[in-house]
């Protein structure tokens, strides 16, 4: 078993869980979207990237499970970083024009502590790349199961018609 992940793999995964972070990011802005960004990117960032690769042909979900894991957790914290790369500067600039902005806390760690802004982006984008390991091989399963079920059917069938 070749337990090696290939670069242009990694590129792809990554350049996407950073796009998907930031689209996310984007949204959170709002109040009462924060909570439902946050989540999607905890868990199912890996199988968003996984998913849209699979449909658009741009992967062949050949992957086992570490390999899949080692991708879901690539994506999970690319696409942390990337949520908090947009959210982060434009909540401080509409804390900054709207005082009585929900999420001031941000406007108060970029004045007296970003090193601890930083630790927590990092311990997130560590966590969030765990649960997205975890769904990451889910969805590589879930996908194989779903494009073996319709071969078996059609060698069923060829096998009846012959038979």
């Amino acid at each position: 078993m070749n337990n090696s992940v290939d670069i242009e793999l990694i590129k792809k995964t990554s350049t996407l869980g950073l796009i998907l972070g930031a689209i996310i990011g984007l949204f959170s802005v709002f109040p009462i979207l924060t909570g439902l960004g946050i989540f999607l990117v905890m868990l199912f960032s890996s199988s968003v990237v996984l998913c849209y690769l699979s449909y658009y042909k741009k992967l062949e979900l050949t992957l086992d499970h570490f390999q899949s894991m080692i991708t879901g957790a690539i994506i999970g914290a690319a696409s942390t970083i990337g949520f908090f790369i947009i959210y982060t500067p434009m909540v401080y600039i509409i804390n900054a024009i709207f005082k009585a902005y929900e999420n001031t806390v941000i406007g108060y760690v970029f004045k007296d502590a970003l090193w601890l802004y930083i630790l927590v982006v990092i311990v997130f984008a560590f966590i969030f790349a765990a649960t997205n390991a975890v769904f990451g091989a889910l969805t590589n399963i879930i996908i194989q199961k779903i494009r073996k079920i319709p071969s078996q059917a059609n060698k069923q069938e060829e096998s009846e018609q012959n038979g």
